[in-house]
């Protein structure tokens, strides 16, 4: 009974192991590899076209009704998607795979301090005959080559070089799991924000840290175009300052793992600055600079006061006549009108001033008024992200960088010199640096080597 319990245990461990060698291998498989590199690419090609983390406004305006399906599979905000989230997952567990698997054979070749006999040298797809001289001298010769004797047993040496070469395409996976293991953090973790801020606003990021935008200016090139956004803005915690900084396109600001950028820029819809009236008033014409939401008291040139006042801006006039109500079609600024109100001499005036129809604006034959132009106010986009992940990032990059220097100037190296009937030979195993063996058996041993 007690055999057969055994047997059977054994036997479900062994099916549980295979199991697992089996998930192994197939999450170590190149093919894997491939196709979820391949993902993260369009993933990233999609991140870059399409802007990301804005509201949900911008997108239906842009994109129309196709912006439902990209909200649905997260294409507005990739980097903190569900699908981003699970290609990083896969990737790392494709990199844990590989490292499990190559890690054991890579330690029992590290360990390795085996001598050759004649005939497994000869075997050897690297070899040369040694010149007829002191053995003593050929082993400085390849001790002045960066080698290092590891075993010696009578006439028969093993030496090697560039062991740190032998881990290096390790070094390269470490890097790319802490890059995706970043990737996994900034998908879970980060934080982003948009802001459209008007000069004088401020707009909480989180734990009462709030951003205020001092100014707002858009340098112009000659033929009126911008040539770079600019914005001067303060940190506060609570209503204390705590860092002020001018920031580009390009240009951002680091604050305590938050990154600031200044993203764009665009027209207030419901806020000018001033606008430009022309009054008609028994034969004289003025013109006057009325500041937005302020009253401005002034006499006109035939002696009468005036007091005028103008606190609605409508971007996109719409009068809805069921619900008798002033409504805007649009954000944008296709028929502006300005709600104004006159005092003259007593008499309480009010009207809707139309740009674009200022047939609309006189009141009477006596007291005429039309809007003539007015000073839009520019809003300034800045976005702000925090990433616990750039760290992690930063270090995968540094990673790649050195293990790819690994692997091209330190190969790792072993050779075997073994005496034979016809004298000494060498022949060695380069890992990713044949030519570089090569030529320093022809420089020692003066004549071309064998490989097969």
């Amino acid at each position: 009974m007690q055999t057969k319990f055994l047997n059977g245990h054994l036997h479900s461990d062994k099916v549980i192991n295979e199991m697992v060698e089996k998930i192994i291998k197939q999450l170590s498989s190149t093919r894997l590899t491939i196709f979820l590199f391949v993902i993260v690419i369009l993933l990233l090609i999609l991140g870059g076209v399409i802007p990301q983390n804005y509201p949900s406004a911008y997108y239906h305006y842009n994109f129309g009704k196709f912006s439902i399906i990209l909200e649905i599979l997260g294409i507005t905000h990739i980097f903190s998607s569900k699908m981003f989230l699970l290609v990083m997952t896969l990737f790392l567990l494709n990199l844990l795979a590989c490292l499990y698997r190559r890690i054991p054979q890579k330690i029992r070749v590290h360990r390795q301090k085996k001598i050759l006999t004649p005939s497994q040298v000869n075997q050897l797809r690297i070899k040369t005959h040694l010149p007829e001289e002191s053995i003593e001298e050929v082993i400085k010769k390849f001790k002045d080559k960066g080698y290092k004797v590891v075993v010696q047993k009578g006439d028969a040496w093993f030496l090697r070089k560039g062991l740190s070469g032998w881990w290096g395409v390790e070094v390269v996976h470490l890097g790319l799991l802490l890059i995706f293991l970043a990737g996994i953090i900034t998908a879970t973790c980060s934080k982003s924000y948009f802001f459209q801020i008007l000069p004088g606003e401020k707009k909480e990021i989180e734990n009462n840290l709030f951003i205020k935008l001092v100014d707002f200016e858009i340098p112009l090139y000659p033929d009126g175009t911008p040539s770079q956004y600019i914005s001067t803005i303060e940190l506060l915690r609570g209503r204390h300052l705590v860092d002020k900084a001018t920031i580009k396109v390009n240009s951002p600001l680091r604050f305590k793992g938050y990154w600031i950028y200044q993203s764009s820029y665009g027209i207030a819809p419901f806020s000018i600055k001033s606008a430009r009236l022309k009054f008609y008033m028994e034969g004289v014409t003025e013109v006057v600079t009325v500041p937005f939401r302020k009253n401005v008291s002034l006499i006109l040139k035939n002696g009468y006061p005036l007091e005028i006042s103008c606190p609605v801006f409508i971007p996109d006039f719409e009068f809805d006549i069921q619900t008798q109500r002033v409504l805007t079609r649009s954000l944008e600024h296709n028929n502006p009108a300005l709600l104004c109100k006159f005092s003259l001499s007593g008499r309480k005036i009010i009207r809707w001033l139309f740009l674009n129809f200022p047939q609309f604006s006189h009141s009477n034959e006596h007291f005429k008024v039309e809007l003539l132009s007015y000073t839009p106010v520019y809003f300034s986009g800045i976005e702000v992200n925090r990433d616990p992940g750039d760290t992690l990032f930063i270090m995968g990059g540094i990673l790649i960088f050195s293990g790819l220097l690994i692997i091209l100037y330190f190969p790792f190296q072993r050779i075997w010199i073994v005496k034979t009937e016809n004298g000494f030979v060498a022949g060695g195993i380069s890992y990713r640096g044949e030519r570089k063996l090569k030529k320093e058996f022809e420089e020692i041993s003066g004549e071309k080597n064998e490989m097969v």
